[in-house]
């Protein structure tokens, strides 16, 4: 007489349950997957976060911007020797 593992139906019944839920669900597409994290980053960083650390953040964030537009003016004009855009930017920064 053999005696079969009664367990290993209900662990294939299962697996199989999954699969066919994993097939009659549509993919997400990855855009909506990345707006999805972003929206949730965004709130969670809206909520959690204290007000001096977001204001810190927003100043960060202007530096960032000045930063890039100096270089794009140092690009457009190009009359800037590349010394003097490292030294606004460090200028920038110590502000």
């Amino acid at each position: 007489m053999s005696s079969r593992p009664t367990a290993r139906k209900p662990a294939r019944a299962a697996a199989a349950a999954a699969a066919a839920a994993a097939v009659a669900t549509p993919p997400t597409t990855q855009s909506q997957n990345s707006l999805s994290i972003l929206s949730t980053l965004i709130n969670r960083y809206d909520t959690a976060t204290p007000s001096r650390t977001k204001l810190v953040d927003a100043f960060l964030v202007f530096l960032v911007v000045a930063g890039a537009l100096q270089f794009v003016y140092c690009v457009v004009a190009g009359n800037y020797v590349p010394h003097t855009l490292l030294l606004l930017l460090f200028l920038l920064v110590e502000c």
